[in-house]
């Protein structure tokens, strides 16, 4: 296989994907990731990139953004990616996939999987830094103002269009002296987000806080059934679920498999190898799992 890799954009069920040169669909495994928010479906590449390279299976990323300059709901965003998984399952029915849920996308996976009566063609599922539980208490400051109602969202989003007229260098400035996001993300970041993205991110954050609460009984007793193909991944001190949650989760859930890590939340902004390396075993074990049985 080449080392570059190309990727392809195409709406499935009103959001767009990016699918790696080597996917058809009559693909024998695909991996699936689902990204968290901001759904900048191009920060996963590099992910996407080292799970191609390393097993020979294409990669499709599926973003929470919509096509369109409408901004959905979460409800809306959870029923569009019941319709992408149908849709693959539809269209390619002996096919198995390995999904992978990074944040809010690991909440969104759930929920959507929920309502699938038949998800055995799904063999692995792997829950990357999981949000899941009472997220507006986790939230930063800015992000209770940033969410406070819609004028402010506006606002902002109106804020970033303005942001995008500067040069490109003055940004990457101007992100590196308010956070630690490498420079070439940045540029990613900023080249893949509109005002339009930047309200679906918002309106998004804004439904998290309103609407992930504790867990239900449902949630917990969908997660016990799939358990045994399960693999969840707490950072040690995240924000969105830290070692407590994890332990708390191992109680509720000992089948599953939980790990603790010390990589920030935001893997994608160059920590997707040390991702890569805590996982590709477990994947590896999955897929010849699957083999076996064939």
């Amino acid at each position: 296989m080449e080392n570059n890799i190309t990727y392809t954009k195409q709406l499935i069920e009103g959001q767009y994907c990016l699918y790696s040169d080597i996917f058809n669909t009559s693909s024998p495994i695909t991996f699936i990731i689902i990204p968290g928010n901001p759904s900048v479906a191009e920060l996963y590449i590099q992910f996407g990139n080292l799970l191609t390279k390393q097993f020979k299976y294409p990669v499709i990323i599926s973003s929470l953004i919509s096509n369109d300059t409408k901004s959905y709901s979460l409800k809306k965003i959870i029923e569009l990616k019941k319709n992408f998984f149908e849709y693959l399952f539809k269209n390619n029915p002996k096919g198995k996939y390995i999904v992978l849920g990074h944040s809010i996308g690991c909440y969104i996976l759930f929920q959507a999987l929920k309502e699938i009566k038949d998800i055995n063609n799904i063999i692995g599922i792997y829950c990357l830094f999981p949000a899941l539980q009472n997220l507006y208490n986790c939230f930063p400051l800015q992000y209770k103002i940033l969410t406070f109602n819609y004028l402010l969202i506006n606002i902002f989003s109106f804020l970033i269009k303005i942001l995008k007229l500067f040069p490109l260098c003055l940004i990457i400035l101007f992100f590196k002296l308010i956070s630690d996001v490498p420079s070439n993300n940045i540029a990613c970041l900023i080249n893949n987000v509109d005002f339009s993205s930047v309200k679906q991110i918002l309106i998004l954050a804004q439904d998290e806080g309103k609407y992930i609460k504790e867990y239900n009984k449902d949630f917990i007793d969908f997660l016990k059934r799939i358990s045994n193909k399960l693999r969840m991944i707490y950072g040690k001190k995240d924000r969105y679920g830290n070692e407590e949650i994890a332990n708390k989760m191992k109680e509720i859930i000992p089948e599953a498999n939980i790990k603790i890590v010390n990589i920030l939340h935001a893997f994608v902004l160059g920590y997707s190898n040390d991702m890569f390396n805590v996982i590709s075993e477990t994947i590896n074990e999955d897929l010849n799992k699957h083999a076996n049985k064939i």
